[in-house]
């Protein structure tokens, strides 16, 4: 995949999925996943963000929660870079109404010159 600028980082991010996520979502599912995700990454930059569905009710919702380390780097807005000491692991961050789906990851990666986002399969880290 291209790289794609994120707005705020200073690096771009490469967004790829593992071979277990792409047989099961890839093509339109798999662009819909990442679409949501580069948006949210923009006003959550984490490392890690666990997609899972959630029951209420009769209804089920595609419920993305943070689990990582933030990449904002506190000391200049302009861009990302580690800070061990915000970990999140909880605050859920988007909720919408969804059939139903195996829990995935999206971990992001720093590779110096980019960033690297994986989707994939719990079992599969």
């Amino acid at each position: 995949m291209k790289l794609v600028q994120i707005k705020g980082s200073a690096k771009p991010m490469e967004v790829c999925a593992s071979m277990g996520m792409n047989d099961k979502y890839g093509g339109i599912e798999l662009v819909h996943y990442t679409k949501i995700f580069l948006g949210l990454f923009e006003k959550y930059p984490y490392d890690m963000m666990i997609w899972e569905t959630k029951q209420e009710g009769s209804k089920l919702f595609m419920s993305i929660r943070l689990s990582g380390y933030s990449l904002y780097d506190h000391k200049s807005p302009s861009h990302f870079d580690v800070q061990v000491d915000d970990l999140n692991e909880k605050l859920v961050i988007f909720k919408q109404e969804s059939l139903p789906t195996e829990t995935f990851w999206v971990k992001v990666d720093d590779y110096g010159d980019k960033y690297v986002a994986t989707f994939l399969f719990p079992s599969e880290y």
